[in-house]
Formats: structure tokens, sequence, C-alpha cells
């Protein structure tokens, strides 16, 4: 009886154990993002683009949220997640006419229902010039 008892205590604190480390694991995967990122409100680009039936793809919708030159520095990413008709969607623009910033990156979370399209979360970092700063993606501002 008195080992049974030992075996449980043990296995009660490796259990312990395993949900803090997944715990710390995970919430040091969010401040790192949220480090990163600056999070950009979404409610006037939704108001905008709620009855604008003429969005048929990704691409269109980061209009919305960064009207980007017709350019070869700008490139878009897409890719559908596990629940259907829900987006991540990646605008990368490198070689800014900035002195001190040499790019920026968005990161879009949008759901397409077949007529509209909703963002329900729009992430923004950048880069810094050489010297300038961070020139990893970052949120801090450049010099």
């Amino acid at each position: 009886m008195n080992t049974s008892i030992k075996h449980i205590t043990t296995y009660v604190q490796q259990v312990k154990t395993i949900v803090c480390v997944v715990l710390v694991i995970s919430l040091a995967g969010t401040s790192c993002a949220s480090r990163k990122f600056t999070a950009l409100p979404t409610q006037e680009i939704n108001k905008k683009i709620r009855f604008d039936v003429t969005i048929v793809g990704p691409a269109e919708l980061l209009y919305f949220v960064y009207p980007y030159p017709d350019s070869h520095t700008v490139h878009i990413d897409w890719k559908e997640l596990r629940k259907q008709n829900q987006y991540k969607i990646t605008l990368t623009h490198t070689n800014l006419k900035d002195d001190s910033i040499a790019a920026y990156k968005y990161v879009v979370y949008a759901k397409f229902d077949g007529v509209h399209w909703n963002i329900s979360k729009i992430l923004r970092a950048h880069r810094c010039r050489e010297g300038r700063g961070n020139t990893r993606w970052n949120k801090n501002p450049c010099l």
C-alpha cells in the first residue's frame, strides 16, 4: 500500500513538472512574438471591407492593410489554416526608400466566408538598416 502511494505521488509530481514546462514554453513563445511584432487595430479596416465583394484573394485584402506598391520588393505569401477558410497572410516589403527602416513585415489573420473577408489580427514588424538599430524583425524604433 505504501509503495502504491509513493508511485502515485511521484507520478503526480512528474505530471506537474511536465505541465509547468509546457506552460513556460508556450508563454515564452507568446512573449517572443509580442516582442517582435506590434498588434494593429482591425476595426476600421473591417468596416471598409465588410461589404466589399471585389476582394477576391489575400493579396487584394492586404492592400487595405498596407497599400503596397506594385514592385519586385514586395512579397506576399499565404496559407489556409487548419480551420477551413481561415488564412495567415504575410507581406514583406524590402528595400524601402527610408534612411532608417530597411523592411516591413505584416502578418494578417483573416477569414473568408465565400463572399466577405474579416480580419481577426494584424501584426507589423520592421528591420532597421545596418547601424540604425536592430536588423532583425522587431517593433523597436530605428535610429
